[in-house]
């Protein structure tokens, strides 16, 4: 029997992350049996899937906090995790580098004890014809190196940028390097993220392959002639995606332009009130925060709603699924030159900003825009839409992805 299993993080106790749906989809045909194993999760289940998809519950109710009472994970004769020389290693990288070594190690211990782990164990004879597939190389994924000495051949993991940047961790992932020697295949899905951990881990270049995820086709998004120019954000309100350089660089604007963000989080009443005071710089500006909106809300609006681009400019990045489904709907894109984005956004598609752009190179790239002829802006929409469908098909990119785990079995 074939058999995938697909550890998420949440998924599907989660929000619709429409290409986990998609890969799911394709591997109930590749495969006899697909077992999806979430870490924790984040609200009910209501996605269906076919008959022979499985749903273990998930490894952990939530997430836990590095209290005094889990000490005894580390001392459990069932601790999985040979962890003193780690704990060393983290000692020398500061305090929150020993908060992320304790709750790796406990949670190793606890991921072990679950039935679908004892279950893996008891069918090690038996796998030749398994395929293990760690959508991160985080949580669940602390029990490669335990899978591997049981004696799976079959181990892929893939990096996105939370998992894949140790800069965005004080430079310490926790049993990063061990995880790795033990992974069968090292995916990526940029190949920026693909030079960064070959050059902090040489050891996994020969193993190591790239897969674009992708974005479902939102449909061509329709302009109205009259509109104002219209420029949307879509991101968490935190500090790395800079939505307050978005703000600086309206106020330098002279052109009248719409801009609208859509998502939550915790500086966005912050940004809200730094943008209410846009309009003494620029007073034919109008801007309208829309809060969280589900996935098939985002769809409905950017199909409803004339968008002349969409505008990123994280701080940091893996390869924004926003910027491929913006690119799908013919939006062209202004994002910052960090991550993967390069591989994404160029001069026809759009505007490629340096990594960290002032508030004025921001401003400079929207009135570009705003002032390019109607022909010129229609050849970069066509140019948005043509960069989607070569590369980033979510059907498309999906199918390839599962057959390539598909071909992993013996």
């Amino acid at each position: 029997m074939r058999r995938l299993y697909y550890f998420t993080d949440s998924f599907p106790f989660s929000v619709d992350y429409t290409w986990k749906s998609a890969e799911v989809n394709e591997a109930s045909k590749k495969f006899d049996e697909v077992i999806i194993v979430p870490f924790t999760y984040t609200k009910e289940n209501k996605f269906s899937f076919a008959k022979n998809v499985h749903i273990v519950e998930p490894t952990l109710g939530k997430t836990l906090f590095a209290k005094p009472q889990y000490l005894k994970h580390l001392i459990a004769s069932t601790q999985p995790k040979p962890w003193f020389r780690e704990f060393f290693r983290a000692i020398t990288k500061g305090k929150q580098a020993i908060i992320d070594w304790y709750l790796a190690t406990i949670y190793s211990d606890i991921i072990v004890k679950k039935d679908i782990f004892k279950q893996l164990e008891k069918e090690k004879d038996q796998q030749e014809y398994s395929v293990l597939f760690f959508q991160w190389t985080m949580n669940n994924a602390l029990l490669v190196p335990l899978l591997r000495k049981w004696g799976y051949q079959n181990i892929i993991c893939r990096m996105h940028g939370f998992d894949l940047y140790e800069f965005r961790h004080n430079n310490y992932i926790p049993y990063k390097a061990d995880l790795l020697k033990n992974a069968s295949i090292c995916t990526f899905i940029s190949e920026h993220g693909r030079d960064y951990a070959t050059q902090l881990y040489p050891f996994i270049k020969s193993k190591s392959k790239l897969h674009y995820l992708g974005a479902k086709e939102m449909g061509e998004n329709i302009l109205d002639p009259d509109q104002k120019f219209h420029i949307v954000s879509v991101s968490r309100a935190v500090p790395l995606k800079r939505l307050g350089l978005i703000v600086e660089a309206l106020k330098l604007l002279k052109r009248p332009v719409k801009w609208t963000h859509i998502g939550d989080g915790y500086a966005l009443e912050e940004v809200r009130k730094s943008a209410q005071e846009i309009e003494k710089f620029n007073v034919y500006c109008e801007v309208k925060f829309l809060g969280w909106l589900n996935p098939e809300a985002i769809r409905s609006y950017f199909s409803e709603n004339g968008i002349n681009a969409l505008i990123l400019v994280s701080e940091t990045e893996g390869l924004p699924v926003v910027i491929m489904e913006a690119f799908s709907a013919s939006i062209p894109v202004i994002a910052t030159d960090v991550g993967g984005v390069s591989e994404l956004v160029n001069a026809e598609n759009g505007i490629l900003l340096t990594s960290n752009p002032e508030a004025s190179e921001v401003a400079d790239a929207i009135e570009l825009l705003v002032d390019e002829p109607i022909e010129v802006q229609d050849t970069r929409r066509k140019t948005a839409f043509q960069s989607y469908s070569a590369s980033f098909d979510l059907k498309k990119n999906s199918k390839e992805f599962i057959g390539f785990l598909s071909e992993q079995c013996h």
